[in-house]
């Protein structure tokens, strides 16, 4: 997921904190803060494809929760 891998550390911790969507997140920033990049954009990417499938920050158009972009 290209959208998620390019959004900065504060972007990353501000998309965790506003998450809207199915799946509830109850983070608190001072615990986010403590996460690296890889955790934090990882957390993300499951909380869009489970929570949320259908939009993923910064990405352009929608996917569905089989597709997945080529990583050429």
């Amino acid at each position: 997921m290209a959208a998620i891998r390019d959004l900065s550390r504060e972007r990353l911790i501000h998309e965790l904190l506003n998450f809207r969507g199915a799946l509830r997140l109850d983070f608190t920033e001072d615990f986010l803060a403590r996460l690296s990049d890889e955790k934090l954009r990882h957390i993300l990417l499951a909380a869009c494809m489970y929570g949320r499938p259908h939009r993923v920050p910064g990405s352009e158009g929608s996917l569905q929760p089989t597709e997945f972009p080529d990583e050429t």
